[in-house]
């Protein structure tokens, strides 16, 4: 009997475990609204109507502390509105520093992992081709498809920084914020 109850106890905890994961794994929908506010809900119907064009799916399975809440929060306090800003584009000039910024950032770190990379695949290649080990053809096999997807990202976020600096030259961004 005492069996029967560990068993049972066992059971039900695997249970809870599998109803945390399932909330855990929750769909999440992410918007940004015509003031550049980013947007999340855990329901498509609540998307506005104007934006479940734009709304997509976040995968957050694979990140870390993140809580996901699905009950509706309640309303928010009415904050002090802060002096408008100028907006360039719908978006204020901070919005425009900081994702230029942030692909700035993405394309420098690709950029200055490359050659390492790169210095160890010759190296591996080396190896490969004076003691013809598979250890190193599949080293190298798998560091030549990372160093395929780090140049396929940098064309990636080069063109998308290349795409948001003329948006916001069209916008009228000062310059110093598009060309830092």
């Amino acid at each position: 009997m005492k069996e029967r109850g560990a068993i049972m106890k066992m059971l039900v905890a695997f249970l809870i475990l599998c109803l945390v994961q399932a909330t855990a794994m929750a769909e999440v929908y992410e918007w940004v609204d015509e003031k550049g506010v980013v947007n999340f809900t855990d329901s498509l119907q609540k998307v506005p109507p104007k934006y479940k064009g734009v709304a997509r799916e976040k995968d957050l399975s694979q990140q870390k502390n993140i809580t996901i809440v699905t009950e509706e929060a309640p309303p928010a306090l009415p904050l002090q509105q802060a002096p408008t800003q100028k907006t360039y584009g719908g978006r204020d000039a901070r919005w425009w520093g900081t994702t230029i910024g942030a692909l700035r950032s993405d394309i420098t770190a690709i950029e200055e992992g490359l050659p390492a990379k790169r210095q160890e695949l010759a190296k591996l290649h080396r190896r490969r081709v004076l003691y013809h080990k598979a250890v190193d053809r599949v080293a190298a096999n798998k560091l030549g498809n990372e160093i395929e997807a780090d140049e396929r990202k940098l064309r990636e976020l080069q063109e998308k920084l290349t795409t948001l600096q003329t948006q916001a030259a069209e916008a009228g961004v000062p310059q110093e914020l598009i060309f830092r």
